[in-house]
């Protein structure tokens, strides 16, 4: 037993100098088991004695010869088993069962030994991480972190996923350790996100969290269904919308700068985005403009002025020429035309007609 000590201690000597070949590499979970399998022939008539320790202190597990039972150290008996092949089981392991083992191997026939190490690390079944936004703004164009947090456990890989695809070889994304960082992030960015971590024994996944990119708001545009049409006090309605880009947008109305007046004529639909206004009135004579407003941001349209038959805001008038129906001439704000006795005159009108006296250029 001491020469099998002695070899047992060279061996270790020259793994820790770095002359010894690589060690088999065993992983094992606290509380579970282990096995340590022999990678070498076994001579017919052999002797199998396995070590565990360092240098300096060296314990006999087991052993066994061909054709007898095995005998265990009474620190090992009960929780392991040595096979016939020489493969031996450890069981309920603990972290004191963490180091270095060997098992020495002795020909009867021809008097010859080999030994062999194992490197056996022990590892706690992982609980499931805990995922959080490290970031206070969760911003399109800004930056974002988001941290896996194992708490004490050893983890040798992390994988951060958004739905089911993993993300860290996007271009954008960085993934450091337990981090992950979006530099941007963008509106694409949005989804629910969980991380992964892993040893050489289990694995756990994080709860997801639902990440939603912020898009600030713009391009906010006014638009009426009217084109530039007269409309009819009292007769004639109108749709004006408001668009915009923006996450979570919400919209507001005003009317020549203040708040728009409580009237049953107005009607706001599509999350406020459309206002009808059925009918429209004189009092509608003035500037209608929308405000889109997000968690980050607002902006304001242009300003929207109505076509009111007979008002100031009446911007134009057309006439046809009766000897060419298909010339349409538009008159503006402060234009003059001329028509001469031989031009005959109407005006148009959306529904009902309402033909003018014909116009003659008495001149």
């Amino acid at each position: 037993m001491a020469m099998l000590q002695v070899l047992l201690c060279w061996a270790l000597l020259l793994l820790s100098l770095g002359l010894a070949s690589s060690t088999h590499l065993v992983n094992g979970t606290f509380g579970g088991s282990a096995h340590f399998d022999i990678f070498i022939p076994i001579p017919k008539n052999f002797r199998i004695v396995w070590i565990f320790g360092e240098i300096g202190h060296v314990t006999v597990v087991a052993e066994i010869s061909d054709g007898e039972a095995p005998m265990y150290n009474p620190q090992y008996r009960g929780r392991s088993q040595l096979f016939d092949n020489g493969t031996l089981r450890l069981d309920n392991v603990t972290n004191a069962d963490a180091g270095y083992y060997g098992h020495y191997v002795y020909d009867d026939d021809t008097f010859s030994n080999n030994i062999v190490l194992y490197n056996f690390r022990i590892f706690a079944a992982l609980k499931a991480p805990s995922l959080s936004i490290v970031s206070d703004l969760i911003i399109h164009g800004t930056d974002m972190t988001l941290h896996c947090d194992a708490g004490d456990q050893t983890v040798t890989t992390y994988t951060f996923y958004r739905g089911q695809k993993m993300i860290c070889s996007e271009p954008h994304v960085t993934c450091r350790g337990s981090f992950l960082e979006l530099t941007p992030k963008s509106k694409d960015d949005s989804g629910s996100y969980t991380c992964r971590i892993e040893n050489p024994v289990s694995s756990n996944t994080s709860h997801p969290i639902p990440v939603t990119v912020s898009v600030p708001v713009s391009a906010v545009t006014l638009t009426t269904n009217t084109s530039d049409r007269f409309l009819w006090p009292g007769r004639d309605s109108v749709s004006l919308l408001c668009s915009s880009n923006g996450t979570d947008v919400s919209y507001s109305w005003t009317l020549d700068g203040a708040p728009l007046p409580q009237d049953p004529r107005y009607q706001l639909t599509l999350n406020s985005s459309m206002l009808i206004i059925s009918p429209v009135s004189a009092t509608d004579n003035g500037y209608f403009m929308c405000t889109a407003r997000s968690l980050t941001n607002q902006e304001n349209s242009t300003r929207l002025y109505l076509n009111l038959a007979g008002g100031p805001e009446a911007t134009s008038l057309e006439y046809i020429e009766h000897t060419d129906p298909a010339r349409i001439i538009r008159l503006q704000p402060n234009q003059t035309l001329l028509i001469k006795i031989w031009q005959l005159v109407h005006i148009s009108y959306d529904g009902d007609q309402h033909p003018a006296d014909d116009i003659l250029d008495k001149q």
